[in-house]
């Protein structure tokens, strides 16, 4: 071996690292399956807008002082708003809502069905609400914005904007719970055993060099912007709109193409019974190591080891120097001691 860099050591790293990342791409897929089955996305926004919208005693007409019990009032006639219910497929909650659809929305019902949306109209139906939750946060917007519609709902959008950060916050950490299961299951469903993977990648230098290939050629699409070479399928893209941040918000990593399944076969898989004959209790325990440490090695995600998989590869092709050719010895004639002596 030449040192770390170039050694089989290093291409093992690059194959289990490459390993991880298809098994989180596989992952995310499965996440984003889930999410989508579930409505999670949506459920998640629904129980953002309560909590901004409940607690708010419904006026009684006439007597702006006194307040029903209703204080699910404005979350009803919030979602049966012309806006929202366009927003709505049937009876499902949409997955997204704009600030702006939200502030005016929220202005509207407050104004009045009747009532052209002005500040004045705004205003008057702003007095007539029951002390509340809404109305305090209200009241505190009101008070930080000039006397202009455009300023209040400006400020609305702010606070709406503001919440579903900390909605967003929900459901990422609900989705790392679900990553983390779905990560262990497919490691034990699929037996990827990194303890396996890495015995085979190690033992055998076609696989090895396979996966560092495969490997180089994803990291080299992602830097070229252009999609991985895959002349078996068109699925096989990968669209990274930034080349120099391959990871930012707005990048894609595309599917795992079908090179890179047939490479994940020969690596992980059950094999059968025969796969269980002679095993010991010691060899049970380092397959169960083994997809554990799969579980939570893909559970960190497909952007983290796509990551660790570029810095990697760099080092690797940092590490091999240019191959030269042996430099020709020098044509300058060596003058012989008697030239020497007669100079």
């Amino acid at each position: 071996m030449n040192g770390l860099f170039g050694s089989t050591v290093l291409d093992v790293a690059i194959g289990l690292i490459f390993v991880y990342l298809l098994l989180a791409i596989i992952c995310t897929s499965l996440n984003e399956w889930i999410s989508s089955a579930f409505s999670l996305r949506a459920k998640n926004l629904a129980l953002g807008i309560r909590q901004l919208l409940d607690n708010q005693p419904k006026p009684v007409s006439g007597d702006p002082a006194k307040a029903t019990s209703n204080t699910d009032w404005l979350i009803s006639e919030f979602y049966a708003h012309p806006l929202m219910t366009g927003m709505r497929k049937g009876d499902k909650h949409p997955s997204y809502v704009s600030a702006r659809a939200f502030a005016t929305t929220l202005m509207d019902i407050i104004s009045g069905p009747e009532a052209q949306l002005t500040y004045e109209n705004f205003k008057a139906g702003f007095d007539k609400l029951p002390d509340g939750d809404v109305k305090k946060v209200l009241s505190s917007l009101m008070h930080t914005s000039g006397q202009t519609l455009g300023e209040v709902q400006g400020n609305i959008e702010k606070w709406f904007d503001d919440s579903m950060d900390r909605v967003s916050g929900w459901y990422k950490r609900k989705i790392q719970w679900i990553t983390a299961v779905v990560a262990l299951l497919l490691a034990f469903a699929t037996n990827a055993d990194s303890i396996r993977i890495a015995e085979m990648l190690w033992h055998n230098p076609e696989i090895r060099a396979e996966g560092v290939k495969l490997a180089e050629q994803r990291a080299e699409a992602a830097k070229n912007g252009a999609p991985a070479p895959e002349p078996n399928t068109a699925e096989a893209e990968i669209t990274y709109p930034d080349a120099s941040n391959p990871l930012n918000p707005s990048a894609t990593i595309k599917p795992v193409t079908q090179q890179e399944r047939a490479y994940l076969t020969e690596l992980i898989g059950w094999q059968g019974a025969a796969q269980f004959r002679n095993l010991h209790a010691r060899d049970i325990l380092l397959m169960i190591l083994g997809w554990v440490l799969t579980g939570l090695a893909v559970s960190l995600g497909a952007p983290f080891w796509f990551d660790v998989l570029n810095k990697v590869i760099n080092i690797r092709g940092t590490g091999k120097a240019p191959s030269e050719k042996p430099k020709a010895p020098s044509k300058t004639p060596i003058p012989d001691a008697e030239e020497t002596t007669t100079a």
